[in-house]
């Protein structure tokens, strides 16, 4: 059974309950009634998700984006509240993106524009972060991060490429550079040595906080002969 205070009848939550809880979370984000154990609801949440996914659950998919849209709706709403209940939601920031990542690894069925619109709204997440909460992103479990590669591999679309180009470099911009090798030895590619060199000029000029490369020559370069 779960804790009464919780938006789940059980832990770990059904697919079903993950969905049923849809409702009651846009409830509590209207009437701003946002405490610790909902943000910890909501890790559990992702966690099946991630779990569905590895398990060919294809309803997991359209329900992933509408989780992470509930829980960027969170963060927003919460940066007005008291930095008691700020720091508490920041806490599971680093969780939840080690299972949004996962989430790329799969080739969604059905669902346009899923592997892109999961890239965007990590980026919006992380950026609206504080500095302390990137720091934790360096503790990563090593090939957690070389998962954002998934979609440069298989989705053919131009933006998503890029998309997940840019976020890889950042993500890889807050490790040392004994885990950066460690990430890029992780990353499944034909070609290692350039990949190795390529992304880690990418890496060099890449700015976290607005996406973007900040030498126009690297980034009409450096991308494009990653990525093709």
């Amino acid at each position: 059974m779960a804790p009464r205070e919780s938006i789940f009848s059980n832990l770990p939550p059904s697919i079903s309950e993950v969905t049923k809880a849809i409702e009651k979370i846009e409830v509590l984000v209207a009437a701003k009634k946002l405490k610790s154990k909902l943000f910890y609801d909501m890790l559990f949440g992702f966690r099946v998700l991630e779990e569905a996914m590895q398990n060919e659950q294809t309803e997991a998919f359209n329900l992933v984006i509408k989780w992470l849209d509930l829980f960027l709706k969170i963060q927003t709403n919460i940066s007005s509240q008291n930095d008691v209940i700020h720091s508490q939601f920041e806490k599971v920031i680093p969780s939840a993106v080690t299972y949004i990542i996962g989430c790329l690894q799969y080739k969604a069925k059905g669902v346009i524009s899923y592997h892109y619109q999961l890239l965007e709204m990590i980026h919006e997440l992380l950026n609206k972060a504080r500095p302390e909460v990137l720091e934790k992103l360096a503790t990563f479990e090593t090939g957690v991060i070389a998962c954002v590669w998934f979609p440069i591999g298989f989705v053919g679309d131009f933006n998503t490429q890029m998309m997940a180009l840019r976020l890889l470099a950042m993500l890889l911009k807050c490790v040392d550079a004994a885990r950066l090798q460690n990430e890029l030895d992780s990353i499944r590619c034909a070609d290692k040595s350039i990949l190795k060199n390529k992304l880690t000029a990418a890496i060099a000029v890449a700015n976290f906080h607005t996406a973007k490369f900040e030498n126009p020559k690297s980034k009409s370069t450096v991308m494009i002969h990653l990525v093709f």
